[in-house]
């Protein structure tokens, strides 16, 4: 079967959006990453600031997918905050995906689309000098070493 779908999964600073994003035009499909939250939030109805917060910056203890996994449902029967991100998510990486061709970045895509058989999920990985590199072109310099800062996000994610 043809792939249709390809979700790209990357480790901060290897250049994983970059190269998603030129494949995207290459091959001529829709390319997706940071506009899905807009999605996410239209439809649940949290703010994109909760959703960038809780998707790039939360710890492994309390990213929303081990809440998820965590609570079952929320207070008093009601889905959890963390339940209805994931929930909303998912729906809109689903539509894309029987959509149109394209190339997503994160947001679970890789694990949301993991059944579809038209689908190639792809890690990005580079090494820790090309890694500092590539974070002070994108993002230049902070009062944190480009190590401190991989490290950083490498356990928040």
């Amino acid at each position: 079967m043809k792939k249709r779908i390809v979700t790209i999964s990357r480790q901060f600073g290897s250049g994983g959006h970059s190269i998603a994003r030129a494949a995207a035009e290459k091959m001529g499909i829709a390319f997706y990453d940071g506009q899905l939250i807009t999605e996410v939030a239209r439809q649940s109805g949290l703010s994109e600031e909760f959703i960038r917060e809780n998707e790039e910056y939360a710890s492994h203890t309390n990213s929303f997918l081990y809440q998820l996994a965590m609570s079952t449902s929320g207070t008093y029967g009601f889905p959890s905050v963390y339940q209805k991100l994931y929930e909303a998510q998912t729906k809109v990486i689903e539509e894309i995906a029987e959509r149109e061709p394209c190339i997503i970045v994160g947001r679970c895509a890789d694990y949301i689309l993991r059944n579809r058989e038209d689908a190639l999920h792809v890690f990005i990985h580079a090494d820790n000098e090309h890694r500092s590199v590539h974070i002070l072109e994108k993002y230049g310099p902070t009062d944190k070493t480009t190590d401190q800062r991989i490290k950083d996000k490498d356990s928040r994610r």
